[in-house]
């Protein structure tokens, strides 16, 4: 290339161990069984993340109608002394505060300020995603 350029190319030298690093970064297995890896693995992720979910809307939910006026969770798993009654009226009785201390700020400003929350958290998740991430060869499994 450099010949048919005459001296007037100034192409760069490519790296002596381009090829060795560029087979360093390849998966070890064939891409078939690393699609079949990747797909078990986002499926065990958005299980687990499934079951966090159902885990928290379902203490959420009926802490949340207790707080409204509804009948006590706690009560449902034993008189509130010991285990699952227990953890549920702890939570029941940390809620209250904060719940209070929210109902007590005007429906404008707690409108305002939760709009302004969820558009700082977008701005700041689209710096994360576009933000590069560069890490140096020598870290290359």
């Amino acid at each position: 290339m450099r010949a048919l350029l005459g001296a007037r190319a100034h192409l760069p030298e490519p790296p002596p161990d381009l090829v060795v690093r560029t087979m360093r970064r390849l998966p070890p297995h064939p891409p078939a069984l690393a699609v079949r890896r990747a797909a078990r693995q986002r499926l065990r992720r958005r299980v687990l993340l499934a079951g966090i979910a159902v885990l928290v809307l379902g203490v959420t939910i009926p802490g949340v109608w207790h707080l409204l006026g509804g009948p006590a969770p706690e009560l449902l798993f034993g008189n509130g002394s010991s285990g699952l009654s227990y953890l549920l009226l702890l939570l029941d009785l940390l809620a209250r505060p904060v719940l209070h201390t929210i109902s007590m700020v005007s429906p404008t400003v707690l409108g305002a300020s939760i709009l302004i929350l969820a558009g700082s958290v977008y701005g700041w998740w689209q710096l994360v995603r576009r933000t590069p991430v560069y890490a140096p060869t020598e870290w290359s499994p």
